[in-house]
């Protein structure tokens, strides 16, 4: 699975992570050949590094089981693909999970989804954001976008009336329904 490229973790294995046990318990057979079928091994607490990243990404229980948490800006997210981009199936898909299509609404949260999706299957990423009126960009409960990482010359406002973060990892308005694949985040409030 793509989104767990550096380390290899199950759920099952958060309890043991977050009382920080220096080695993940190796004796999960099943767990173990999991990893390795995906090209992995569990995870062993042997730096800090490692020892920050699990604090930060795994939730303490306050995440639905298979979601991320982003302790920094306390959220939840899982990551998904679609094929062809129809934002009305990925809002539904969100909403299916309890959760929301993912909003960028500071330069922090630019700068987080630029760096856990480096390395993202789809060049594109589709975000929250919609242009209802003119040149104003709002959530779906109506609540305005403030923060902005155009592209230039961008939005061009040719019928284009959704947000996705294309080149450079700026953004770019574009239609609703279109045919390109994209990476989405799936937002869930944290417990």
């Amino acid at each position: 699975d793509w989104t767990l490229s550096i380390w290899c973790f199950v759920i099952q294995t958060i309890k043991f992570l977050i009382r920080r046990k220096p080695v993940v318990c190796c004796c999960f057979q099943n767990i173990k050949q999991d990893c390795q079928q995906k090209g992995g091994s569990l995870a062993v607490m042997d730096s800090q590094q490692k020892q920050s990243y699990f604090e930060n990404f795994l939730g303490d229980g306050r995440c639905p089981i298979g979601a991320l948490l982003y302790r920094p800006l306390d959220f939840c997210y899982t990551l998904n693909t679609i094929r062809r981009a129809r934002y009305g199936i990925i809002k539904q898909d969100c909403k299916n999970k309890g959760a929301s299509l993912a909003a960028v609404e500071s330069q922090q949260k630019q700068s987080y989804f630029e760096l856990f999706l480096a390395e993202r299957p789809y060049s594109r990423i589709c975000i929250a954001g919609e242009e209802k009126v003119y040149n104003t960009w709002t959530l779906d409960d109506g609540t305005p976008l403030t923060y902005f990482n155009w592209y230039y010359n961008e939005p061009d406002h040719l019928d284009q009336k959704c947000l996705e973060i294309y080149i450079n990892d700026e953004w770019f308005d574009i239609e609703c329904i279109n045919n390109d694949p994209c990476v989405y985040v799936c937002e869930i409030k944290s417990i």
